[in-house]
């Protein structure tokens, strides 16, 4: 019992060593001022259609007036009770998304936690892998696409996937689609990435059972009572319901504005042999592969740590010396699958036989895969946890030392990763200064438009951003948007145009229409220098 004391223990490390401390104790907001404040106005639509202001799920009132462009990215449906009820209990737009950011690491240390320990790993074993798979370079390095955050589905549908084989029990295979579901609700990304892992390791199981175990689950359906099989039939039945919905709607819109990447798009994220020494983000570690070229760097930081490699080598390690155990060599094939089938050398990867399905091919930053690949990672290292344990940990205080020495070894490298946020009074600036020159008087129909006049990138990008959250606060639609993907014939707040030429993308799509009422209606915030010039 004593050994689960080390679980509240590294989750508080984590969490004041490193979650807190980014967040400013509030203070401040992960990342910059950038997807972080896009994944706040999702969250936001959220709560403005639980409270009513809002009724179409699908259309946001940015990109207006296109329609469905929720589904240009993560929607945050399985996650976003948890900023909905922050803001319905009084919190500010800011403080609940930083409320709902810390949850996130919360239950995903929890349900890693559990899932190690049903895989049979000891208690301090389980919350030093949880550690790993919550709180590990990988993950931090993400903190600027909160949308990676929610990935406390994954362990729960691997666990549920190994459950299914080893108990032989078919209806655990229910547990496996429910979970695999919710992450997809949580976001799009880690979804596909959890698929890719299942897939992996049914792969593995199968060929460790040298066939599928058909007639054990079939034999175990008998046994289930008539209730038991009607509610798990229920309950399956409305999980792939509930994915069917999420997916078509994703595939309508994809289909309606001829949405996906290029291959050439894929190729630049996709994981090179290098990518796996990337920690740019660790002081530390930061000159390990420096001098390795690497393109859209920032997105290859998938390096885990030295400590967290010789742990999970202890684990592989352990695995091949006791022939009866499947779970370490079940999760070191599944992560080998995982790394050859995304891996790009020299213009080939296997990746490329599946890159331009329908879908798949809006997956961009396949380097993201590391969040995922992070639950093998944990595995195998509190197998190496408990392996050491047995071969050097003969007595109370040598097994004390090792674990210490365990948790020492995931827990330094992570928490040398400084904060990267911004204040949450530079986000209330910004949009103190677009309040100020809105119009007193304005009409309760107006369509705002903000232009920055700026053709820097980023620069367009924080406008957009701006003219959302705006047009959230005072319930009105904005021309402007940010997402994954846009609309046909989109043109950015850099444009000094016209309304009509802003509007003339919608109008072309739909076949030529008359917009002169929606042109009417639009008021447009100029920071500069687009209205000087008019």
């Amino acid at each position: 019992m004593h050994e689960w004391v080390l679980a509240p223990l590294l989750l508080a490390i984590g969490m004041f060593g490193s979650v807190l401390p980014d967040m400013g104790y509030f203070s401040m907001v992960p990342g910059d001022i950038g997807d972080p404040r896009f994944n706040s106005v999702v969250l936001e639509h959220l709560f403005r259609l639980a409270t009513g202001q809002q009724n179409a799920l699908w259309s946001p009132d940015f990109f207006f007036p296109f329609g469905g462009v929720l589904a240009f990215s993560d929607n945050h449906l399985g996650s976003g009770a948890v900023y909905v009820a922050a803001r319905l209990l009084g919190a500010m737009r800011e403080h609940a998304f930083d409320v709902w950011y810390l949850a996130g690491f919360i239950l995903n240390f929890l349900a890693a936690l559990y899932a190690l320990n049903r895989f049979g790993l000891s208690p301090a074993a389980s919350a030093i892998g949880a550690f790993l798979f919550t709180f590990a370079i990988p993950a931090l390095a993400q903190n600027g696409h909160a949308q990676l955050v929610y990935r406390f589905a994954v362990p729960l549908a691997v666990l549920a996937l190994w459950q299914l084989f080893t108990r032989r029990r078919a209806m655990d295979a229910v547990t496996v689609i429910v979970w695999t579901v919710w992450q997809f609700y949580c976001s799009i990304y880690v979804g596909i990435f959890l698929f890719y892992l299942l897939a992996a390791m049914t792969a593995v199981l199968v060929r460790q059972e040298r066939s599928v175990p058909l007639r054990p689950w079939l034999e175990s359906l008998s046994r289930e009572t008539a209730a038991t099989k009607a509610l798990g039939a229920a309950v399956g039945v409305a999980a792939l319901a509930a994915l069917a919905y999420l997916v078509g709607n994703y595939f309508a819109v994809s289909r309606l504005y001829d949405l996906g990447r290029d291959v050439e798009q894929i190729t630049p994220m996709l994981p090179r042999w290098a990518s796996y020494i990337v920690a740019d983000v660790s002081p530390w570690l930061d000159g390990v592969a420096r001098s390795i070229p690497m393109p859209v760097r920032h997105e290859h930081q998938m390096f885990v740590g030295f400590g967290a490699v010789a742990l999970a080598a202890a684990g592989i390690l352990g695995a091949w010396r006791q022939p009866g155990s499947r779970i370490g060599k079940t999760m070191m094939w599944s992560l080998l699958l995982m790394m050859i089938g995304t891996l790009w050398i020299k213009h080939f990867s296997f990746y490329y036989l599946i890159a331009w399905l329908p879908g798949i091919n809006a997956v961009r930053a396949v380097t993201r895969i590391i969040v995922v690949m992070l639950l093998p990672i944990s595995v195998l290292a509190g197998l190496g946890v408990d392996y050491l344990r047995r071969a050097v940990g003969r007595t109370a205080m040598a097994d004390v030392a090792v674990v210490l020495a365990g948790a020492a070894l995931v827990v330094l490298e992570p928490l040398n990763v400084p904060p990267r946020s911004d204040p949450i009074a530079m986000w209330q600036e910004r949009q103190a200064a677009l309040k100020a020159i809105l119009p007193t008087d304005l009409p309760p129909d107006a369509i705002i438009w903000v232009r920055t006049g700026s053709d820097v990138r980023v620069d367009m990008v924080h406008a957009e951003l701006d003219a959302m959250i705006l047009a959230q606060d005072i319930g009105r639609p904005t021309l402007n948007g940010y997402s994954g993907n846009q609309p046909p014939g989109n043109i950015g707040s850099d444009s000094c145009d016209s309304v009509e030429d802003k509007l003339r993308g919608y109008a072309d799509f739909m076949g030529g229409i008359d917009v002169s009422d929606y042109v009417k209606r639009v008021v447009t915030l100029d920071l500069s220098p687009c209205g000087k010039a008019q």
